[in-house]
């Protein structure tokens, strides 16, 4: 009885230590529309890459195979709103109302490390159900990842907001985010905003540029552009044609172009970037949004003699024009 008491009450101090200061691990593997988090004893902070509906948002539901009656392993949950400054918990039993979002980063306390699967709807690219967004305060926000099964560089996925500073949690410490470092789906994150705004996951405000490291090991890439109506836009990805003959398509593959209009195609040099040679080098096309709506480019990077290597690498970029 004495041990059950000083157990919740630790629990309930938990919003003490759960600050970015000092982060406890989940290690995630992810499928379409399925997502599995191997949780650890102890803190876990994690996050759903889907949106789950209606009654299914309980964490009786989601957590339902934590909270077995022979062997209950879930202690409690904690999420935290920033714009508030509140911390909501949830305790199995207690009849607590706590509802689990997308978007939103939570604490887990477990007595023992288990497996978890959870299954969703990821969210649709299309103009009839366009990416999500959410609202984020000034301060620390415990926010999650939630542009589908792939990792995405923060740089990305929190592009055009005013982010200051990230942090996440894994094997009991706090990791600092850097710039260049990925996101993971299932994983939750404190980022730090200066100012009241909307997290719009993996979509860009200026035009993309990507050098050859960024193709690799990922050598098909994708990523979203909002851009306004009339607007140019420019699209700049790295080569190595000096060493390996390797070149971008001198014309993007527009799935519309009624809706955008290719005005130019530039290649560069490791040579004419930098006076080095055998290095990246970068092509750098133009655009502009000629009409409102939803617009595929496609690039592709191929040898381009009879017998060449065809599309080592490519990239998909989806525009949203407003």
């Amino acid at each position: 009885m004495i041990r059950n008491i000083v157990k919740i009450f630790y629990l309930l101090l938990a919003p003490l230590i759960l600050l970015p200061s000092i982060l406890i691990a989940n290690t995630v593997n992810a499928e379409a529309d399925n997502l599995t988090l191997n949780l650890k004893a102890g803190w876990n902070l994690i996050s759903l890459p889907f949106n789950i509906d209606g009654e299914s948002r309980n964490p009786e539901i989601i957590f339902a195979s934590l909270l077995a009656s022979d062997n209950p392993n879930l202690n409690i949950i904690w999420s935290y709103e920033a714009c508030s400054n509140t911390w909501q918990a949830w305790i199995p039993g207690l009849g607590d109302t706590l509802q689990i979002y997308d978007g939103k980063g939570y604490w887990l306390n477990l007595d023992y490390s288990a497996t978890l699967s959870i299954n969703g709807t990821f969210s649709a690219i299309d103009p009839i159900n366009p990416p999500p967004q959410y609202s984020v305060c000034v301060d620390w926000n415990l926010i999650g990842f939630t542009n589908g099964t792939e990792s995405e560089l923060i740089d990305d996925y929190l592009g055009g907001t005013n982010f200051t500073y990230a942090w996440t949690f894994d094997n009991g410490t706090w990791y600092f985010i850097n710039s260049g470092d990925l996101l993971k789906p299932g994983q939750g994150y404190w980022v730090n905003f200066n100012q009241p705004d909307t997290v719009e996951p993996g979509i860009l405000n200026t035009g993309p540029v990507l050098t050859c490291d960024s193709f690799f090991p990922q050598n098909n890439l994708t990523q979203t552009l909002l851009v306004s109506q009339n607007n140019s836009f420019n699209v700049t990805l790295g080569n190595n044609s000096d060493s390996t003959g390797y070149v971008w398509s001198e014309e993007a593959n527009i799935d519309n172009p009624d809706l955008i209009q290719q005005l130019s195609h530039v290649q560069q040099s490791p040579e004419q970037l930098d006076g080095t040679t055998g290095g990246c080098g970068c092509d750098v096309w133009e655009f502009k949004a000629l009409e409102k709506g939803i617009c595929l480019i496609y690039f592709d990077y191929s040898q381009p003699w009879d017998g060449g290597d065809k599309s080592a690498w490519t990239y998909t970029l989806t525009v949203y024009i407003e």
